[in-house]
């Protein structure tokens, strides 16, 4: 018989906001209200779980049933613990698009340990991750996932206000049960504040107020995220950089190459213990190096094969993604948009690669 209890659920509110512009004063709502809402019943579901701390769970409502995951939050209490579920509730919960995890709110009950639990959609298929490890997807299934990925960027990135993710890597990216990629983990987020904005806003807050209260949500690491996905600029001994959209874009040409070719950045190193990797970012060792590909010709034509182009493409994506210069790389919107058009190009080359 399957397990059932009732539940409070500490959940942000949905408030609905005049100038619906404005993610801005949408982050300001969502961040100071809450609700307690009450689950009728809940009842855990037998499903594969990709992490030992998410729980596949039915929530059995008037007249629908959803497939939740339950993160169970880990069992330690300190300020930099708090501000990152602080983060990833707040923010998680205002953002809307197919290719970010939504973050329904925080459910307190024993069955989910002390701390309670993160409330997010369940995603059937684990983390990118594990999902090229268990599946074999085609290389235009693999290209799709990473321009799913950057639409997610492209999202977080556009104004009022930006957001800069902070920790892009596979394990951060979970498969739906349709195979869409979907950004998760924003415990690392940046709200990037504009100073230059005007005195009041348009959502009843002044932006004064809205700044200062992005700004204690930040993240104060000096630089956050996974060795092999970080830029140069957030390594850099003298003057380290706090996470951007260009690291983000950094981090997403990392991704595209894993996904790629299931290899990972700094394959040559194991691990990071001894700062080998730390090393070869400052040392400007790329994440990967460009393949040396046979250009062969045919009899009529001293052009190279499409194949040889479309890898060429390819690569001058993922070389310009990691550009020491941050203002060398490409922002999110215009990644998206050369994946968009070589598409068929790379594609192709790829399904005649050996």
């Amino acid at each position: 018989m399957a397990n059932q209890s009732r539940a409070t659920w500490n959940l942000f509110s949905n408030c609905s906001t005049s100038n619906k512009g404005s993610r801005q004063g949408e982050i300001q709502r969502n961040g100071k209200l809450t609700s307690m809402l009450t689950a009728s019943r809940i009842r855990k579901c037998q499903i594969y779980l990709p992490n030992p701390r998410a729980r596949a769970i039915t929530v059995f409502s008037p007249g629908s049933a959803q497939v939740l995951c339950f993160y169970e939050l880990e069992s330690r209490i300190d300020l930099n613990w708090m501000q990152r579920r602080r983060r990833e509730v707040t923010i998680g919960k205002i953002l809307q698009h197919p290719n970010v995890l939504p973050v329904h709110g925080i459910v307190e009950d024993r069955m989910f340990g002390p701390f309670g639990a993160i409330v997010t959609p369940w995603c059937l298929n684990g983390n990118a991750a594990q999902y090229l490890h268990k599946h074999a997807p085609s290389p235009l299934e693999r290209y799709r996932l990473w321009q799913g990925v950057v639409g997610g960027l492209v999202y977080l990135h556009s104004p009022s206000p930006q957001i800069v993710h902070g920790d892009m890597k596979p394990p951060n990216v979970l498969i739906a049960a349709d195979g869409r990629p979907k950004i998760c983990d924003l415990g690392l987020v940046r709200v990037v504040v504009d100073d230059s904005s005007s005195s009041s806003s348009g959502d009843g807050y002044s932006s004064d107020e809205s700044r200062e209260w992005m700004r204690e949500i930040n993240t104060t690491t000096p630089h956050t995220g996974t060795p092999r996905y970080l830029a140069p600029e957030l390594v850099d001994l003298n003057d380290p950089s706090e996470p951007t959209t260009a690291t983000d874009v950094y981090a997403a040409g990392c991704i595209g190459f894993e996904f790629i070719y299931s290899v990972v950045p700094y394959a040559h190193r194991d691990d990071n213990r001894r700062g080998q990797i730390f090393h070869d970012i400052r040392c400007g060792v790329p994440p990967a190096r460009r393949p040396r590909i046979k250009t062969t010709t045919d009899s009529s034509s001293s052009d190279k094969l499409p194949s040889v182009d479309g890898i060429d493409a390819l690569w001058d994506i993922l070389e310009l993604c990691w550009s020491r210069d941050p203002l060398r790389r490409p922002t999110a919107s215009s990644l998206w948009e050369w994946l968009d058009t070589y598409e068929n190009l790379i594609v192709g080359a790829l399904q005649q690669a050996p």
